[in-house]
């Protein structure tokens, strides 16, 4: 497709599997309307679903890096600039390669703390390069973590075969990333129960997530409707980065309910959170209203959500 990309090829996969499998895949489409594609598959044991946010003490768990400097070789530059916004307001600085020979040379001369390597890419692929890094004395000692599509046992095998300190599947998860860098790069690690943090009623802290909030508005108009996983995701981590640094725990929640539904792909949840996003901007601004008369309303809200969204009201005003 010209204009979203792709070569339908996950769709041959998919029937395929399916059939493996033993199930069923249905399609209903609707020119000019778009597709739903359904799978079925019988007798498959489903895992009971994770506790949501709110239904235990949820923690605020916020990783802060010490200066470092990492180096990311992809040969797709979208891949490239999505793991540098994960990290624009941190202390790490990147570098960039588009191949596996780029990488040697850019190694020996800068020495990076660490480097994110794909695998598949033109002039010299990353099992290469990770070969060859790990073979010289003046850059083995480098963490390489390999940036995979697959997610096979075998894939897994490869990479550790070939010198590799870690692995991370494609798409990228912010989360799992933070994960990962942490077994290798020096932070610190701050954990807040929401139950227990004071700062969230703190009158000064709100108009900044207020107009942090204001700034995804433009954002959540064109994903909301969507259902297009990678941009509701990207959403969603924004989300909780402003809860984070403002310290909101109804913020957090949300945020925290879309990531779990979008590593789900519980397309009804998705949806749903999503329409509840102006309705939390709009008790949000209510209670930094009240707060100037009544320090507590803000606090009542942030324990009682449910009870201050209006999950009827018109999903496009803020």
């Amino acid at each position: 497709n010209r204009k979203y990309g792709g070569t339908g090829l996950g769709l041959a996969i998919t029937r395929r599997l399916v059939e493996i499998m033993n199930g069923e895949l249905s399609v209903e489409s609707e020119p000019g309307g778009g597709s739903v594609f359904t799978v079925i598959l019988h007798g498959i044991d489903v895992a009971a679903a994770p506790l949501e946010p709110g239904e235990e003490n949820a923690v605020m768990r916020q990783l802060n890096f010490e200066p470092a400097r990492i180096l990311i070789v992809d040969d797709i530059p979208l891949n490239r600039i999505l793991i540098r916004t994960y990290f624009e307001s941190s202390a790490l600085s990147f570098i960039e390669a588009e191949n596996g020979l780029e990488a040697l040379t850019i190694s020996r001369e800068l020495q990076p703390d660490l480097i994110l390597m794909d695998l598949k890419m033109p002039v010299m692929d990353g099992y290469e390069s990770a070969r060859l890094l790990k073979s010289q004395e003046d850059t083995a000692h480098i963490p390489v973590i390999a940036l995979t599509a697959l997610g096979m046992k075998q894939e897994e095998f490869l990479v550790r075969e070939h010198g590799f300190d870690g692995y991370l599947r494609k798409p990228v998860l912010k989360q799992d990333l933070l994960q990962e860098l942490a077994r290798f790069l020096g932070h610190q690690e701050q954990f807040h129960t929401l139950d227990k943090m004071e700062l969230n009623t703190s009158p000064e802290h709100l108009p900044a997530a207020l107009k942090a909030l204001a700034g995804l508005q433009l954002q959540w108009e064109r994903v909301h409707d969507s259902l297009i996983l990678d941009e509701i995701e990207n959403f969603a981590e924004q989300l909780n980065e402003i809860a984070l640094r403002y310290q909101q725990p109804l913020i957090y929640r949300l945020a925290q309910e879309l990531l779990g539904s979008c590593q789900r792909f519980e397309m009804d949840k998705i949806s749903a959170q999503m329409q509840d996003f102006p309705e939390m901007v709009k008790s949000l601004n209510l209670a930094q209203q009240q707060t100037l008369l009544n320090p507590v309303a803000l606090q009542s809200i942030e324990a009682n959500p449910e009870q201050h969204i209006d999950h009827n009201a018109e999903a496009g005003h803020v």
